[in-house]
């Protein structure tokens, strides 16, 4: 069911980042409650050891939202935002390991995808304000 072997690379560390994602293929007669992106450094690192992990719900927040899903159809839609002092953390030119996992209001837990990296790129401008 994961998505295997994806790669983000052409965000800039420092820049916010609005990642959006849509799955079908989902095991039928789920209803999601949260889902995680989690990046680390190596993919064997505990989660308190992960350079950025955020969590989102049905409802909007800043860090991104669950914007639609189909129980009947296995679909889901999110999207995570990531501030710039989140993804300032990043070293540019560095490969991380990602993945995006859902939790279900019944406690099982499916990874959409999985084995993938992220490439931070470097920026030229400095300038916050």
């Amino acid at each position: 069911m994961a998505a295997l072997n994806q790669k983000i690379d052409t965000l800039v560390a420092g820049d916010t980042w609005k990642i959006i994602r849509n799955f079908t293929g989902l095991p039928t007669g789920n209803t999601f409650t949260k889902v995680y992106l989690t990046i680390k450094a190596k993919e064997t690192d505990a989660d308190l050891a992960a350079i950025v992990q955020k969590s989102i719900t049905a409802s909007l927040t800043a860090d991104g939202q669950i914007t639609a899903q189909d129980s009947n159809a296995g679909t889901i839609s999110f999207f995570f935002t990531l501030a710039a002092a989140t993804t300032a953390l990043l070293t540019p030119a560095t490969n991380y390991h990602y993945d995006f996992q859902g939790i279900t209001s019944t406690g099982a837990i499916y990874t959409f995808e999985a084995e993938s990296q992220i490439w931070a790129r470097r920026g030229v401008t400095d300038a916050t304000t």
